[in-house]
């Protein structure tokens, strides 16, 4: 309290002896100094939200890897499902080839 007291005097006397320029000078000073400390409030809250857009895009990043994955194996087992039913398909022919030519009293074609 002493201090600011004390403080507080030594402005007033300064106030005093300064000539209204000096003085405009200095409530110049202190508004630029609070626009100053607006300005940076302003940069952390536009930084804060720029680091939210990063960790979501981050994420986002991180899900479209995992669903990239997921159509590959999903293609891969689509393939094989495919090679499957064209060898069933094949073994179901040659079935039926087996029978008509037992039918016919020989065989119509030899085996694949």
């Amino acid at each position: 309290d002493d201090r600011d007291r004390s403080h507080n005097r030594n402005d007033d006397r300064e106030l005093q002896t300064m000539t209204s320029g000096e003085m405009l000078d200095r409530r110049l000073q202190r508004h630029e100094h609070s626009c100053c400390i607006e300005n940076n409030n302003q940069i952390r809250h536009q930084l804060d939200l720029i680091q939210r857009q990063c960790d979501t895009i981050a994420r986002l990043e991180q899900e479209v890897t995992k669903l990239r994955n997921r159509n590959v194996f999903l293609q891969e087992q689509e393939q094989s499902y495919k090679r499957m039913i064209t060898m069933l398909l094949e073994r179901n022919d040659s079935k039926k080839e087996g029978v008509v030519a037992k039918q016919h009293g020989g065989l119509s074609k030899p085996p694949r």
